[in-house]
């Protein structure tokens, strides 16, 4: 989770889409954006766990084999999350 959460900011900051980091808690990364950013965001994301296993692959020379994904959601509170469609 530690290396798509940096993969992540880096990306974001490359793509200057605004939003604010606001937790980082054992699988979860809580961001802060207006709703014109939900879908580049959510795409990011996608991307970032889709590169997760070439990026260990490069960095540690390990061939990791498990599919990664994310699962993304958006709401005014962690309370009224909902999914994509």
């Amino acid at each position: 989770m530690m290396l798509a959460r940096i993969m992540a900011y880096k990306r974001i900051k490359k793509e200057k889409i605004p939003c604010v980091f606001r937790s980082t808690v054992h699988d979860s990364i809580v961001l802060d954006t207006d709703n014109a950013h939900l879908v580049p965001l959510r795409n990011l994301f996608d991307e970032v766990f889709a590169d997760i296993p070439k990026v260990i692959e490069k960095q540690f020379g390990y061939k990791w084999i498990v599919p990664m994904s994310c699962e993304s959601k958006y709401g005014e509170n962690m309370k009224e999350m909902k999914g994509f469609k």
